[in-house]
């Protein structure tokens, strides 16, 4: 089966887990979340061990699954805290074994924390944490539209590149994506963001469209340029390989792990709607 085949298969199965996980909402939701966050920062760590670094994994582990709840159950946040002050101290207890690397080990650790798990909760906060204001219909409606427009504009940014695509984008760290394709993406998650609103989502404006669309569109694609330099600094081609055509969970949420948070911020902080 060639890849796009595992792709498009995969996603198949996913995305509606996906979607009706977002529509059950609630602490049914919030564990959907843990769930995905904790195995994308398990990818990161692997991707650190192949690089020859020994990050904390326990617990890193459980500093992360605490700042991925931390919007519906605030004292998560100094609970993490004593996670991370038992990695220090579990680094300590490693120099009895022998030499060892403490800030590359420590520096992974706290990067699996912020990079997925801090940056996954975002997710709770536009579904769980919007319901109480935007009602829960809304909220899930809201959430669907983000997320699936950084899967719409991936799929622009695919299908554009095959067709059109000569110029490299980022060719040290990404050879196959161009220029066209980062243009195709962008109007996909536009075009999706823009029929959402007209159909579904009037409690969006059209300035929001203009915003979520180049969010989810444009910066989602830093995220996955992001993760790529991360795989390329220590030689791997995917985080896993668990998930037929995508790789690991941190091959598939890379671009949600940038968008959704910035999504977040401007209709929390800039927009206000909430």
């Amino acid at each position: 089966m060639g890849n796009l085949a595992q792709r498009v298969l995969t996603s198949l199965v996913g995305a509606p887990i996906v979607i009706g996980a977002a529509y059950v909402g609630g602490w049914f939701f919030v564990g959907f979340v843990l769930l995905i966050g904790l195995l994308a920062q398990w990818d990161l760590y692997h991707l650190a061990e192949t690089g020859g670094i020994r990050p904390l994994k326990s617990a890193g582990l459980a500093a992360g699954a605490l700042v991925i709840v931390r919007s519906p159950w605030p004292p998560a946040v100094p609970l993490a805290v004593l996670a991370l002050v038992a990695a220090f101290i579990a680094e300590l207890w490693r120099q009895r074994e022998g030499p060892v690397q403490p800030i590359p080990n420590l520096g992974a650790t706290l990067l699996g924390v912020f990079y997925p798990a801090v940056l996954a909760g975002y997710f709770v906060e536009l579904r769980v944490q919007s319901a109480g204001t935007l009602g829960d219909l809304d909220a899930f409606l809201l959430t669907a539209t983000v997320v699936a427009a950084i899967w719409a504009a991936d799929t622009g940014a695919y299908f554009t590149g095959r067709a059109f695509g000569k110029r490299p984008l980022f060719p040290r760290i990404s050879p196959k994506k161009t220029w066209a394709g980062s243009v195709g993406g962008v109007l996909g998650a536009l075009a999706f963001v823009a029929v959402m609103k007209a159909v579904l989502v009037p409690v969006l404006g059209w300035a929001d469209v203009l915003v979520l669309g180049l969010v989810c569109g444009a910066v989602g694609q830093l995220g996955d340029l992001a993760e790529s330099l991360l795989k390329r600094s220590v030689g791997a081609k995917d985080s896993g390989d668990y998930l037929p055509g995508h790789g690991g969970m941190l091959d598939r949420i890379d671009a949600m792990l940038i968008a959704v948070p910035l999504a977040v911020l401007y209709l929390d902080h800039v927009r206000n709607i909430w």
